[in-house]
């Protein structure tokens, strides 16, 4: 028997509740409370990734090269209760200096909001995350110009490393 975690018990609701509502057999009271349900997911995904792009801001990036981590970051909150509570307990905190949500916020608003918290856990955890299945992936090397590593390409010194033509010569005295 599998472990009913909270996205598979969102999926399963939510198959449940469209079978239900097809059927007309659905009150309408539940329509929306199951509705809230997933919009909470929704809006911590949107959060996630809205943080995420203001962390490590890439113009050149679409959202689908962020859209990994937030799917990682939430797979694994389903599954250690921990990382969930540090989760929702970091985005309340970002929430909870003013009475709007911080999806509502301005761009400046949002980043200062992220600087008063960098220097807790719940901005390290998704800055250590982050950075690392952003910049593993290959679409993103290309996106920023990055090559990849150069050992299976003979290394960098005959690759280009020294035609530093920008540069004056330190050997011409």
């Amino acid at each position: 028997m599998t472990k009913l975690n909270r996205r598979r018990f969102l999926a399963q609701t939510g198959k449940s509740v469209s079978v239900i509502a097809a059927a007309g057999a659905l009150p309408p009271l539940m329509a929306e409370a199951s509705s809230v349900v997933l919009n909470t997911e929704e809006r911590l995904a949107k959060t996630l990734l809205a943080i995420i792009r203001h962390m490590f801001p890439h113009k050149q990036l679409g959202d689908h090269c962020y859209t990994p981590i937030v799917d990682a970051l939430l797979d694994d909150a389903a599954k250690d209760q921990a990382l969930a509570e540090k989760i929702a307990d970091g985005i309340k905190e970002l929430d909870s200096p003013t009475n709007r949500t911080w999806l509502d916020l301005t761009e400046a608003e949002q980043v200062e909001a992220l600087v008063r918290i960098e220097d807790g856990s719940f901005f390290k955890m998704l800055h250590s995350r982050a950075v690392w299945t952003l910049y593993n992936n290959h679409e993103v090397w290309e996106a920023l110009g990055y090559e990849g590593p150069s050992f299976s390409k003979g290394g960098y010194l005959a690759r280009g490393f020294n035609d530093l033509d920008w540069l004056p010569n330190p050997f011409d005295g």
